[in-house]
Parts: C-alpha cells; structure tokens; sequence
C-alpha cells in the first residue's frame, strides 16, 4: 500500500498567482459573446461566436472584425435576423477546418475554408431545438468530433427552463452524429474535455457536477458532486471548463462559476479546492500550458490567473519518481537526504505540502554528504523535498510521512 501511495499521487508544489491586465479590443457588435478560439499557430487570427451576430473573424489580433456567416442558415430573436452561433472551434490538426454550433435547425456547421463558407452537418441529430454549447476535435483524428448541447423540457426551473443535456459524437468528421451523452440526467453539459488517447470523456454540467465515461459515452457516472457544502453561498455547482494536463492524464481541472477552481491528481476520484489566491472565484474558462507546467483561469470581472504545476507534468513526475536519496521513506520524525556525489557543505532545504504549500524552510549543513532533517511538526502525507544545487539545478524527492 507504500509503494502504491509513492507512486500513484501526483504533486504540486511552488504556488503562483498573479493576475493580468486585459485591453480591449473594441469587439465587434453583438451582445452575447460565447466563445473566443485563436489559431494554434497565428495570434493574430481570432474566431468569436456570439448570439446575437454570429460568427466574426479578425486576422489583426483584434483590432478589427468582420463577420463570417455565409452558409449558416438558424435565425432568431423577435425580428427573426439574429445569428445564434452560441460555440466555435478549430480543429487543431487542420485550422483552416472550423466548426460552429448554432440554437434551433439542430445546428452543427462546418466550414473547411477558415470560415468563408459553412454547410450544415446534422445528420442524425433528431432535436431540433438543441442549443450546442462546446464542440470538440479530437488531436490527432479530425474525423471525431464531440458536440454538447441542451435540449428545452418545456417545464420551467426557478429562473430558467429546464433541460436536458445531450452530447454527440461524430467518427466521419460530421457526416453522421450519435448521442453519446443520454446517461447524464436532465443537464445543460458546458463542458467537454477528452483524456487517455480520447478513450475517456469528462463533462461539465450546469448543475449536477462533473460526470466521467471510460466507453465513449456508454455510461457515465458522476465524479465530483454539485453540492457546495463549506465553500461560498451558492449550494450548487455550475461548471464552465474541464481541462486535462496535456503531459499528466490524471491530473484533471474543473472550474465552478461559484466557488473557483477544482483539482483532481487521480483522475476525478479526489478533489481539492485549489481558489486559494484568486481573488475572484467565478471561473469562466480554464487552460493548459503545452508543457503541462503551467495552469491558467479566467475569471469574471477579475483577469486572468495562473498556478504553477510544474511538479504534475509527466517528465517531472517521472524524475521524481526515480530520485532514491531520501530515506526511510516512508518516514516518520525525521529523515535523511544523501547528496550522493556533490561537495556541497550547506543548503537550503525547501518542503511543500501536495496543494504547493512551503511548510518547512530551513538551512542544514551537510555531514559526510548527508543532511538529517526533522519532520516532527509535520502531518502524516505525501509531500515535496525540494533543494538546488551550486550549478543552479533543482533537485525534488517525494516522501511519505507516517
């Protein structure tokens, strides 16, 4: 049971939150804006979505916009000349592919010229009342794309109508589309992130939590709760983005509009709080950094944040797990870190607990190349020993306290 603790959990450590300012662009005239998408390898080409006008493209970084809508045919509003393109995505394997998910007319399009031209593609989706709210592409596979949405019930909710959640899957790159998301009860889903060679869906629902299928969509069981118990005044959870570690398939990241952000190390079977530092708690989006290292929130009325988790991406986490100069380990009072070969005579030792948080700090001088250290004031649990070499290199070890 040791050994599995050692090296199934996942760690984070060197907390860091700042925030950053945001210019704006001017936008163009809409109303209700949905999605922003930028090209994977051009900034300055940026793709919006919004209720009102539909698609709009600028190719300056913002500065200007024009309007993208040439084959989308759902209409609404009272005068019936809205565009209610509600989500936009690009396939990252071939962005020139774009996608677009409309309200009403069963509304999927794509468009294989950078949004010049679109053409529907609904075959096999039997709602045509659907509000598509996420769309995504598969890395590596444009032909499998998953599309989430909501269907109206007709029976009206406290402040809303209440619907049900649907999401489809496509394996032709749109020609057909089966509902994969029928194990999810009566759930607007916002949400939709693929993991483990896309052979595990996550999804976000706008208040019965965070829902897993290991299937592709067969069935589905609830990961993480909607009940907020001992976090802010809002009792339910709304989730408005799931990302996973693009290098750490067990490292999952959900965000709550209510009560901030949430972090699974094990796959959804844990979780943990980790809005320490945000200084507003209303998540609006989430994303990775390439290398895994680096987590980013958005957040309403606030900027934007990031978080150091360095110690979860996949090379580290392996270094780490190959690093033997700390021992016992388990531990339990005190224990010993073997510098091996280096001639260090001092040094400073940092020790974090798996949230990143430094709970010892302190400086030890070495004794035949060993450093003793006293961890008596610490709780049983898994953390960091952290500590850098002459050449600048950082070294980490996991231990186990007992």
């Amino acid at each position: 049971m040791k050994t599995k603790l050692l090296f199934a959990l996942s760690f984070l450590f060197a907390l860091g939150l700042y925030s950053q300012q945001w210019q704006r662009t001017g936008g163009p005239i809409g109303g209700l804006g949905y999605n922003i998408k930028i090209h994977p390898t051009n900034n300055q080409i940026i793709y919006i979505s919004d209720a009102l006008s539909g698609i709009h493209k600028s190719v300056d970084g913002g500065t200007t916009w024009i309007p993208k809508n040439n084959g989308i045919t759902s209409r609404g509003g009272s005068s019936n000349d809205d565009i209610p393109v509600f989500t936009v995505a690009i396939d990252q394997n071939n962005p020139t592919t774009i996608w677009a998910g409309t309200q009403n007319d069963s509304g999927i399009y794509k468009s294989t010229d950078s949004a010049d031209n679109w053409i529907k593609k609904t075959n096999g989706i039997t709602e045509t009342n659907i509000v598509f709210r996420e769309i995504s592409v598969v890395n590596g596979d444009s032909n499998t794309i998953y599309a989430s949405g909501e269907v109206p019930t007709g029976n009206q909710g406290n402040e809303f109508e209440k619907v049900n959640g649907v999401i489809y899957k496509s394996i032709d790159g749109g020609v057909n589309w089966t509902n994969i998301g029928q194990g999810i009860p009566d759930q607007t889903i916002l949400a939709i992130a693929l993991a483990d060679n896309n052979s595990i869906i996550y999804a976000g629902t706008k208040s019965k939590g965070v829902y897993k299928s290991t299937d592709n969509g067969s069935n589905w069981a609830q990961i993480l709760s909607e009940v907020n118990t001992t976090i802010g005044d809002e009792p339910t959870k709304l989730i408005t983005g799931i990302v996973v570690n693009p290098t750490n398939k067990n490292n999952i990241v959900v965000g709550d509009i209510h009560t901030g952000v949430y972090m699974s190390t094990d796959a959804g079977a844990n979780w943990t709080n980790i809005s320490q530092g945000l200084t507003n708690r209303a998540i609006t989006s989430l994303a990775f950094s390439s290398d895994g290292k680096t987590l980013f929130t958005g957040t309403k009325g606030a900027g934007v944040f990031s978080y150091n988790t360095s110690t979860l991406a996949i090379d580290n986490y392996q270094t780490l797990s190959d690093i033997k100069n700390v021992f016992p380990n388990p531990s339990s009072g005190k224990f010993t870190l073997d510098l091996q070969s280096n001639s260090l005579k001092s040094l400073d030792v940092e020790i974090f607990s798996i949230l990143g948080k430094l709970v010892h700090k302190k400086t030890y001088r070495a004794t035949n190349k060993k450093i003793e250290i006293n961890i008596e004031d610490l709780s049983k649990g898994m953390y960091i020993v952290s500590y850098q070499l002459l050449n600048g290199q950082k070294k980490s070890s996991k231990i186990l306290i007992e």
